[in-house]
């Protein structure tokens, strides 16, 4: 390969991950992005001298820096007024309707909740980026930007450009990956983009929506988004422009129904005039645009008294502090209990037991307890218990490091709590085993180890009290289902430290089995797609150990079936790839895919072109119409509803 062709692999390489991190739509499999990166970083080991800023291989740097340096916007990063209720929205309106001659168009945006940075391109490669800071002066991390795979590293134009987004990480990310060490997404986000290690930054998964761009010519706020989006950016979804005073209110009622069903947290809405010319006339003051608001959601808040901190042990061995609070209703719901993640929280909150404290809930998230309100005479400090409150064996707490451990593998709550994620219908999906009983099969002494499920015997668990004959001949039947399952589940069910569904899915895809991944070496997990050091590190010390070993060859000898990657390409659905949208009547949606992948089929998560079927259930949602339109385009996709698809199996 010559110097031209490398950049033509650069080029390719940058394109193919467009599609796929951008809008949604692999141009090519794993596999072959795999094979060029890997053709690209060969040459530039032989050619450094060469190597382009703007090649994916440069996402990540290989040294921590020592320290941030300031760096100075071009205009400032300004603030938003706010506004809290219907009265307020419309106050705006009015206000723009006077001072604007003729019609008003306005657009409404949702209000990511994360940190707003200023990227900066020269002649189409990003030179820079930088958090908004004080507004006027920020923090140069362009390192940790860069390792954002929905940023373009080089534009389709060789323009320069600055443009302004919202850094966030995604609910889920945060729910398998940082809730152990981070209160909330935004401060996990944060705390990302504040490393100095932009390795570390890699790990956390950082995302980014931009909502706007500076030095680009166009009428209205619209279309520029449009434009940033055509030059590769990952836009601002769901932008909304209305004509009307009651369509905004309706839009803003819109977003915030919709803030608990998106995978990013939304703290409000944004309201634009649509017109760059409207927006230049209005102009801003010292702190804010005229032309601009934000709509803050009401905060589903309330005050109570914290009147006791107890301790719970995770299937880890983690001691997480809980909040016993006086029962509060907030948004509807008798909120009793609230997590207080750890123990150097509690000490950086000042929250005591005896005090007044802000409680919020936000969607299903655990309610969480913000900051104390009022400390009484009777207030007193919190210490973190010396023992166990399950097994009573010594708490650990590692020196520089977050959070307390119970290291007594053979303690109950740890047990239970690995029980519960076994179980669950995104791991073996072993319906009909509640976490009650499960409580119950652990304080009995019938399960001490996960393998030991699959040792009941209808027998064994009628011995239990308030077991029915019905329902124990039902569980036993889903025990003994849920023998056959494939690899990402298994990995997935095991409950191991920072494997979540996504990365499970990422290890078995790219080491096909158990017995590969088990025998792997340190260098070789280091290489895959989105594994680091931590968890390399958990698989050596939880996968590669010989007491794991014992029990994954028990778990072999009692009929479980780990099907390798391998073996669920082929199948009466292979090459095809399915998406459902709404509700099934006879089958979880778990379930359904289940069987989808089983078959040697493949499941999306958003419409593309890629989707061969879309199985329509009841109250379907915008997938629906975005399939109806590629169809009027003449992609080929088949719109069936459940009867057809499990005629699929007939």
């Amino acid at each position: 390969m010559n110097q031209a062709e490398y950049l033509d692999l650069v080029q390719q390489l940058n394109e193919h991950a467009k599609q796929y991190y951008v809008f949604d739509t692999p141009s090519i499999s794993d596999a072959e992005y795999d094979h060029l990166y890997h053709k690209c970083a060969e040459y530039e080991s032989k050619n450094r001298d060469q190597i382009v800023s703007f090649s994916p291989t440069q996402r990540i740097g290989d040294q921590a820096l020592d320290q941030f340096e300031s760096f100075q916007h071009s205009t400032p990063l300004m603030s938003l007024n706010n506004a809290f209720n219907d009265e307020d929205i419309l106050s705006f309106w009015e206000r723009m309707n006077k001072q604007i001659e003729g019609d008003i168009e306005c657009t409404i945006e949702p209000k990511v909740d994360g940190l707003a940075v200023a990227l900066h391109y020269k002649n189409g490669i990003l030179i820079a980026a930088a958090t908004r800071g004080n507004g006027s002066v920020g923090e140069n991390v362009t390192h940790n930007i860069k390792t954002i795979n929905s940023i373009p590293l080089k534009l389709s134009e060789a323009i320069d450009l600055e443009v302004r987004g919202e850094v966030y990480i995604r609910k889920s990310v945060f729910a398998h990956q940082l809730k152990d060490t981070f209160s909330n997404p935004r401060n996990a986000a944060a705390g990302s983009l504040r490393q100095l290690d932009s390795r570390i930054a890699a790990e956390r998964r950082l995302s980014i929506f931009i909502y706007q761009g500076h030095s680009l010519l166009f009428n209205t706020h619209s279309d520029e988004l449009k434009h940033l989006s055509q030059l590769g950016f990952p836009v601002i979804p769901n932008v909304i422009s209305v004509n009307h005073p009651d369509a905004l209110l309706h839009a803003c009622k819109q977003i915030e129904a919709s803030k608990d069903s998106v995978d990013y947290e939304i703290d409000g809405a944004v309201i634009k005039l649509n017109s760059k010319a409207d927006q230049t006339k209005l102009g801003v003051t010292s702190k804010a645009p005229r032309w601009a608001i934000a709509v803050k959601f009401k905060s589903e808040q309330g005050v109570t008294v914290l009147q006791d901190i107890v301790t719970q042990v995770g299937r880890s061995g983690v001691i997480t502090p809980v909040a016993i609070l006086k029962p509060i209703s907030i948004g509807g719901v008798t909120v009793a209990r609230a997590t207080l993640h750890n123990q150097e929280e509690i000490i950086r909150k000042d929250i005591k037991v005896g005090d007044h404290v802000l409680i919020q809930r936000a969607g299903e998230v655990i309610p969480e307890v913000i900051k104390s309100v009022e400390t009484t005479t009777e207030s007193r400090v919190f210490q973190m218990p010396d023992l166990c409150p399950s097994c009573n064996q010594p708490i650990v707490h590692v020196s520089g490091e977050i959070g307390h451990f119970c290291i007594n593998k053979r303690c109950p709550a740890q047990l239970k709590a690995r029980v519960h994620h076994f179980i669950q219908k995104d791991a073996m999906n072993i319906d009909g085993l509640g976490k009650k009983m499960a409580d119950k099969l652990v304080d009995e002494r019938l399960v001490n180890q996960l393998s030991d499920i699959y040792k009941l015997s209808k027998e064994m668990i009628l011995s239990l009290d308030n077991t029915g004959e019905k329902s124990v001949n039902t569980l036993c039947e889903q025990i003994e289902k849920s023998k056959t399952v494939s690899l990402s589940q298994f990995l997935f069910a095991l409950g191991i430290p920072f494997i979540g569904k996504r990365t499970a899915k990422l290890l078995a895809e790219k080491f096909k089995s158990m017995e590969n991944l088990m025998e792997t070496s340190q260098e070789e997990l280091l290489e895959t797609n989105e594994i680091g050091e931590k968890i390399a590190h958990s698989i050596k010390h939880n996968i590669q150990t010989q007491s794991f070993t014992q029990q994954f060859y028990e778990f072999k000898q009692l009929g479980i079936k780990i099907l390798a990657v391998t073996d669920q390409t082929t199948g009466t659905l292979t090459g095809q790839t399915f998406l459902i949208t709404g509700t099934l009547e006879t089958m979880s949606r778990s379930s359904a895919e289940k069987k989808i992948r089983m078959s040697g089929g493949e499941v999306a998560s958003t419409m593309n072109k890629k989707v061969s079927y879309l199985i329509v259930g009841k109250s379907p949602g915008s997938k629906l119409k975005k399939a109806q339109s590629l169809l009027e385009k003449g992609v080929d996709i088949l719109i069936i509803n459940e009867a057809d698809f499990i005629a699929l199996f007939a």
